[in-house]
């Protein structure tokens, strides 16, 4: 029988008072921007939601965080680390928190595949005749100043990179052709996802007095949550997608 470790039974409680205290922080954060107490609760839940359900189906994928520590990070870590204790202990870490992140793309794509009734299934002709209907390498400029085409590039260019390229190789190299499959299924959730972000960057994009439109994650986010919390989120998000695009992605494909 493996014998009981006190630190783990800290390292629980604490996490969990880490926690509370988070959800307490934001409630009362929710309470000083002129919420009643139940819209405050609601809000809460609302936030909540989708990271509950993402460490739901992250438990239920612990052996999938077994695969990703045994034939991904481990191996990654073996020439950077040698000390083999606070490697495995690196390895669970990342392990746990990429089902965590695997988790919540498929919560979150499932849950505005239910919302919009699975829009992608609904309004795929639709799409369809929408890109490549008027496609035109000469087109004329539209209302939005780009034409089909240049609509069509940036569209591309926005989503096809480094995990299309190095996660697609990476992904059949750790798990096998069948990770094909698997990628199929989260592309087809994740085409819900990106339609609702699609949409709300529509509908809180700005024009300024030049003419020119401004919107995206930054103005949907200081939309849905009004005062400093919403600038926060903002100010993180715009932090983060920084790295990722002007270091860590570019790194990577280079």
């Amino acid at each position: 029988m493996k014998r009981f470790d006190p630190k783990n039974k800290y390292l629980g409680w604490g996490i969990t008072a880490f926690g509370v205290i988070a959800c307490c922080i934001l409630f009362y954060m929710l309470l000083q921007h002129g919420k009643s107490i139940g819209d405050a609760i609601s809000s809460l839940l609302g936030i909540l939601s989708p990271i509950i359900w993402g460490l739901v189906i992250a438990y239920l994928l612990w052996p999938l965080t077994k695969v990703f520590q045994r034939k991904l990070f481990e191996p990654l870590l073996k020439k950077i680390w040698p000390t083999k204790p606070v490697r495995t202990s690196l390895a669970r870490g990342l392990s746990v928190a990429l089902s965590i992140l695997v988790a919540l793309l498929i919560a979150v794509g499932l849950w505005y595949s239910i919302k919009t009734r699975f829009v992608q299934v609904r309004h795929f002709k639709e799409g369809w005749n929408s890109v490549f209907g008027s496609l035109s390498l000469r087109g004329g400029q539209q209302e939005s100043g780009m034409s089909s085409f240049q609509a069509l590039a940036t569209a591309i260019a926005a989503q096809v990179g480094t995990g299309n390229i190095v996660g697609a190789s990476g992904a059949i190299l750790t798990g096998g052709p069948g990770a094909i499959f698997w990628m199929w299924v989260i592309a087809f959730f994740g085409m819900a996802t990106i339609y609702a972000e699609a949409t709300l960057a529509q509908k809180t994009r700005i024009v300024d007095a030049n003419g020119n439109i401004k919107g995206g994650p930054v103005y949907y986010i200081t939309t849905a949550f009004k005062g400093g919390f919403g600038k926060f989120l903002a100010g993180f998000f715009a932090v983060s997608i920084i790295l990722a695009l002007g270091f860590m992605g570019c790194m990577v494909q280079s």
